[in-house]
Protein backbone atom coordinates (compact mmCIF):
# COMPACT_ATOMS: atom_id res chain seq x y z
CA UNK A 1 0.00 0.00 0.00
CA UNK A 2 1.17 3.44 -0.95
CA UNK A 3 0.78 5.89 2.08
CA UNK A 4 1.21 10.13 1.12
CA UNK A 5 2.64 11.32 4.90
CA UNK A 6 2.08 14.43 4.13
CA UNK A 7 -1.14 13.87 4.79
CA UNK A 8 -1.09 12.95 8.23
CA UNK A 9 1.59 15.78 9.25
CA UNK A 10 0.41 19.07 10.69
CA UNK A 11 2.80 20.88 8.84
CA UNK A 12 2.32 18.93 5.39
CA UNK A 13 6.37 17.38 4.92
CA UNK A 14 6.35 14.53 3.71
CA UNK A 15 6.72 12.34 0.48
CA UNK A 16 4.64 8.63 -0.80
CA UNK A 17 6.23 5.17 0.25
CA UNK A 18 5.29 1.88 -0.05
CA UNK A 19 4.21 0.17 3.56
CA UNK A 20 3.31 -3.62 4.21
CA UNK A 21 0.20 -3.48 5.54
CA UNK A 22 0.53 -6.99 8.32
CA UNK A 23 -3.10 -8.83 8.58
CA UNK A 24 -1.79 -11.38 11.16
CA UNK A 25 0.39 -11.80 13.44
CA UNK A 26 4.18 -11.87 12.48
CA UNK A 27 7.63 -11.90 12.92
CA UNK A 28 8.40 -8.37 11.22
CA UNK A 29 11.79 -6.67 10.61
CA UNK A 30 11.07 -3.01 10.53
CA UNK A 31 8.95 -0.31 12.20
CA UNK A 32 5.51 -0.24 12.72
CA UNK A 33 3.54 2.92 12.69
CA UNK A 34 0.12 3.73 13.90
CA UNK A 35 -1.97 6.43 12.92
CA UNK A 36 0.93 8.37 11.65
CA UNK A 37 -0.11 11.48 12.55
CA UNK A 38 3.18 13.91 12.95
CA UNK A 39 5.60 11.39 11.78
CA UNK A 40 8.43 12.56 9.90
CA UNK A 41 9.75 9.51 7.45
CA UNK A 42 13.12 9.82 6.27
CA UNK A 43 13.58 10.58 2.01
CA UNK A 44 14.85 6.52 2.03
CA UNK A 45 12.68 4.45 4.40
CA UNK A 46 13.39 1.07 4.63
CA UNK A 47 10.74 -1.74 6.04
CA UNK A 48 7.47 0.47 7.31
CA UNK A 49 4.56 -1.45 8.50
CA UNK A 50 0.94 -1.04 9.68
CA UNK A 51 -1.57 -3.31 10.57
CA UNK A 52 -4.24 -4.27 9.12
CA UNK A 53 -8.82 -4.43 9.81
CA UNK A 54 -7.86 -8.09 11.39
CA UNK A 55 -6.42 -6.30 13.98
CA UNK A 56 -9.54 -4.32 14.74
CA UNK A 57 -11.63 -6.02 16.94
CA UNK A 58 -13.19 -6.57 20.24
CA UNK A 59 -14.34 -9.84 21.52
CA UNK A 60 -16.53 -11.36 24.41
CA UNK A 61 -14.06 -14.17 25.78
CA UNK A 62 -16.27 -14.60 28.91
CA UNK A 63 -18.75 -12.39 31.09
CA UNK A 64 -20.82 -12.99 34.23
CA UNK A 65 -22.87 -10.23 36.47
CA UNK A 66 -19.67 -9.26 37.99
CA UNK A 67 -17.27 -9.01 35.01
CA UNK A 68 -17.14 -9.04 31.42
CA UNK A 69 -13.35 -10.53 29.86
CA UNK A 70 -12.87 -9.12 26.77
CA UNK A 71 -9.47 -9.27 23.84
CA UNK A 72 -9.15 -6.03 22.09
CA UNK A 73 -7.34 -6.29 18.55
CA UNK A 74 -3.83 -3.56 19.23
CA UNK A 75 -5.82 -1.50 15.64
CA UNK A 76 -9.07 -0.81 17.82
CA UNK A 77 -9.42 2.85 18.36
CA UNK A 78 -10.76 3.95 21.82
CA UNK A 79 -13.44 5.87 20.44
CA UNK A 80 -14.93 1.59 19.13
CA UNK A 81 -13.95 0.52 22.79
CA UNK A 82 -15.74 3.97 24.11
CA UNK A 83 -18.98 3.31 21.90
CA UNK A 84 -18.90 -0.83 23.01
CA UNK A 85 -18.98 -0.22 26.89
Amino acid sequence: MIIDFKKYSSVRIGNEFEVLVLDQICDFDGFLIGGANNLLVSPKPKNIGILGDGFDFIQILDQNKDFIHLRIGCKTKSSKMYRFA
